[in-house]
């Protein structure tokens, strides 16, 4: 079960459930059993292939190389007349799964010849193209944490306008398409565009130095189903990240910390230590006194997580007040009233983790708030109030340019008749839009 918003994280959720099937496949103890697990997998394969996801496809045939290096190890043990039969089975049965799939109108098919082509190709060189940029003006500690969205399309009208990239490059950039996107649809450039080159590279570092002592202790002893199993895990989200967003969902990474806490229990547990060396006596040793350094970082990490707890308390709280704002908006009366949703927003400010969310609420509803005053009783004041929050509603938007805040502002400027505004606001567009 998984956060599935669409159909490549779908088809990573499905591939997941695939490689669960190999393990349970290999550890299980009958014949019968194996029979059994693999008519599961294959019709999950089977699906997969229907789906059509081609980043999870790619990901699980990376996955399958540890399986693939874990049988080829230990093919000698496949001795009983029964397990060739089955391995032989499954041959065929994937065979059959992919030929009955994989068709001429299949979706993986279909999702294959259009690579290149489509204009999901297009729109991912964009993002990619974007995100490029994005990294070339903030290279060493990025844009910051959550702010891809508000500086994508800064970043885009930069790349379109400007020559960041050499000549030779102009012409395949100009054809681009004009597009917005909360995320790269690229884990490893989204990372580098927020956090910066300096903690991506020290993050692949890390996990390159775990990846060799992994492989360095493995040689040692036969590997399990287990760590198999976390290896694979491990590889399809790796690269799966290269083109779609699994870290960006909290089951994801729910699904790759127990893959590392396999792995680890496998190579440095009990279990993987040398016979020799478990087999030395322990000598007697005294227990350490609690050093004041070890407390006093005890007790900030107690306080940390108290003051997190009480933010996420008191933002609830106000995510709270923010949807009751939401729920009493006027719906068709005459005249509209907003005073209960302004009521709920200052209840909803004095929340820390939501100010940005009533900042926004606010710059959306200051406009026909004032613009209904103003309708029902004419006052050059409330038209002055109603101008200046179309004036704040574009402080909003070049803080927070994001598209939906875009095509507001614009459909704003129009109904107002804001030529200053509507003019820096198709600025971002590559040509003009159609009215």
């Amino acid at each position: 079960v998984g956060n599935v918003g669409y159909r490549g994280m779908l088809a990573i959720f499905v591939a997941i459930c695939v490689v669960n099937g190999v393990y349970l496949v290999a550890k299980a103890k009958s014949v019968k059993i194996r029979v059994v697990y693999s008519v599961m997998m294959m019709l999950l394969l089977a699906g997969l292939l229907s789906v059509g996801g081609r980043a999870a496809i790619l990901a699980l045939l990376f996955a399958a190389v540890p399986w693939v290096a874990f049988g080829a190890k230990n093919f000698a043990r496949f001795s009983v007349s029964p397990s060739r039969k089955l391995i032989l089975a499954l041959s065929l049965l994937l065979v059959f799964c992919v030929l009955s799939v994989a068709g001429k109108d299949s979706a993986i098919v279909h999702s294959m010849r259009r690579i290149g082509t489509d204009v999901s190709s297009s729109l991912r060189l964009s993002h990619y193209v974007t995100t490029v940029t994005m990294i070339r003006d903030h290279p060493l500690i990025g844009v910051g944490l959550g702010n891809y969205k508000f500086r994508y399309l800064d970043a885009q009208k930069k790349m379109k306008t400007e020559s960041v990239f050499p000549e030779k490059y102009s012409r395949f950039i100009g054809k681009l398409p004009w597009t917005y996107s909360i995320w790269a649809h690229n884990e490893y450039l989204h990372f580098a565009a927020e956090f910066g080159l300096i903690l991506l590279f020290s993050l692949l570092a890390i996990a390159l130095f775990w990846l060799r002592s992994v492989f360095l202790r493995i040689r040692a002893f036969a590997p399990s189903c287990e760590l198999m199993w976390g290896l694979s895990i491990t590889v399809l989200f790796a690269i799966s990240s290269l083109f779609e967003r699994p870290f960006h969902h909290i089951d994801i990474m729910v699904w790759f910390a127990l893959s590392c806490a396999v792995i680890n229990k496998e190579v440095f547990g009990n279990a993987a230590v040398e016979p020799e060396r478990v087999r030395k006596p322990k000598t007697a040793k005294k227990a350490p006194r609690r050093s004041l350094l070890l407390s006093v970082g005890q007790m900030c990490i107690l306080a940390i997580i108290a003051a997190g707890t009480v933010l996420y308390v008191h933002g609830a709280y106000g995510q709270y007040h923010v949807r009751q704002a939401y729920n009493v908006m006027p719906k068709g009366e005459i005249p509209p009233s907003y005073d209960a949703a302004y009521e709920h927003l200052k209840s909803a400010d004095t929340a820390v983790l939501v100010r940005d969310e009533v900042l926004r609420f606010r710059s959306y509803i200051d406009v026909p708030y004032y613009s209904s005053l103003h309708v029902a009783r004419p006052s050059r004041e409330r038209l002055r109030a109603t101008w200046d929050a179309i004036n704040r509603l574009y402080e909003y938007f070049k803080s927070h340019p994001t598209a939906e805040n875009f095509f507001y502002l614009q459909k704003v400027a129009i109904t107002y008749k804001r030529d200053d505004i509507f003019g820096r606001v198709i600025s971002y567009l590559p040509e003009k839009p159609i009215m």
